[in-house]
């Protein structure tokens, strides 16, 4: 999670400055705005696939150590073309396109492996919520200082800090010691070729689909992300739009909003903490609605506060239910997933969210350009959130989705 912290540098850095500094030349501000978010998601959405095989073949501590070292060398390629080509939009895409690329390695990894490190449910309960939480507070140290970091020092410092702590990531995890269990079945495939593994993508592909598709619960807990992500999108790329031009607080109110975002998510990890002991009696499914529901009424205040501390304010609240959607469909995928499966049904997880993002924002970003008011398309993107919400009720209402109370324990 140290690495997160960087990871805000960057976003905050280059949201900045691609957003209408002076000397870039953009007017488009809108879609030039998105496709920073694009270019994070659309890498994601196309290698998953391949990255949760790779998770499911080989050892995934490595996978996410090495990972973060490609990612350190990568981020000292936005220092480089602020140096050289300041002028090259283009350029910052293409290290973002890759930066991203690595990522949906090691997130892929990350996913899969915490119930290989965790010895019973309850703690797996417990890590993610930690992971969450600790996620949430590097997002809001890091949103907080990016802004101030810009502002006195440039945006070279803010790429630089984004390196480092990639490099510090890949430290700590090495230092993780842990058993990967006999049966698990990683083991015996770690000494496999690149060139063996890639030969059977396909197969091992076609039986994570396979798995998926013959359970209707599984289905609906894949869609829980992509269905906040449906108005996600368009919610983050707005956080620059409002802290910049509604707010009239420049770096600063993108920072203090990002900021808003990692403290709800705090808040949201110890109120994850009693939900998800709740879904041994309730399914979590109904749980998810509801949180689907609350966050939309909470972005939509959002979107009709008058100054930024009150907006920030209602972001802290939205974001401590939104961030719940995203720990229940995790730790319950984790639970129920076969450790062989998890990797591919968590890549998948993640290339469907991160597609419907792009979606999202480049609506998102068109819509701006067309001159649409960004409290009206943020209000849009909150009444999106709740009908996920609806659907979900309706779901479960009309049993289309099974009933399924009873989790199976982690292995």
């Amino acid at each position: 999670m140290i690495s997160s912290i960087g990871n805000w540098f960057n976003t905050v850095a280059l949201l900045d400055y691609i957003s209408g500094t002076p000397d870039n030349g953009i007017e488009e501000k809108g879609i030039y705005v998105s496709l920073v978010l694009v270019f994070a998601f659309l890498p994601q959405f196309l290698i998953s696939p391949i990255a949760g095989v790779v998770a499911d073949k080989f050892n995934r501590k490595t996978i996410m150590i090495v990972s973060d070292l490609v990612r350190g060398c990568l981020a000292l390629g936005f220092l480089a073309i602020l140096i050289l080509r300041p002028e090259s939009i283009a350029s910052f895409y293409i290290i973002e396109t890759l930066l991203y690329s690595t990522f949906a390695f090691f997130s892929s990894a990350e996913s899969a492996i915490i119930p290989s490190i965790v010895r019973s449910s309850d703690e797996l309960y417990s890590a993610n919520g930690l992971g969450q939480i600790t996620w949430g507070l590097m997002l809001a140290v890091g949103g907080f200082l990016a802004g101030w970091v810009i502002a006195y020092w440039g945006y070279e410092a803010a790429f630089i800090l984004n390196s480092l702590t990639f490099f510090f990531s890949a430290f700590f995890i090495w230092r993780v010691r842990y058993k990967e269990k006999a049966e698990e079945g990683i083991q015996g495939t770690q000494k496999k070729s690149i060139r063996t593994v890639f030969k059977n993508h396909w197969l091992e592909l076609k039986k994570g689909v396979s798995y998926i598709i013959n359970d209707r619960y599984v289905i609906a807990l894949l869609l829980v992300k992509p269905g906040w992500a449906l108005g996600g999108g368009a919610i983050l790329m707005l956080h620059t739009i409002f802290g910049k031009d509604v707010f009239k607080a420049g770096s600063e109110g993108i920072s203090i909003l990002f900021m808003s975002r990692g403290l709800g998510v705090i808040i949201g990890g110890f109120l994850g903490q009693w939900l998800v002991r709740q879904t041994s009696r309730i399914n979590v499914l109904w749980i998810i609605s509801a949180l689907f529901i609350l966050h939309g009424l909470f972005y939509a205040s959002f979107s009709r506060m008058p100054d930024l501390f009150y907006a920030s304010l209602m972001l802290i609240f939205a974001t401590a239910f939104s961030a719940n959607l995203w720990l229940l469909s995790q730790v319950t995928l984790q639970e129920i997933v076969p450790n062989e499966l998890r990797g591919r049904v968590f890549a998948h997880d993640e290339g469907l969210s991160t597609l419907t993002m792009m979606v999202s924002s480049i609506f998102a970003g068109w819509a701006l350009d067309q001159q649409v008011n960004p409290r009206t398309i943020a209000l849009t993107a909150a009444i999106i959130i709740a009908c996920s919400g609806l659907i979900v009720a309706i779901a479960l209402v009309t049993r289309f989705l099974p009933k399924r109370v009873t989790k199976d324990k982690t292995d």
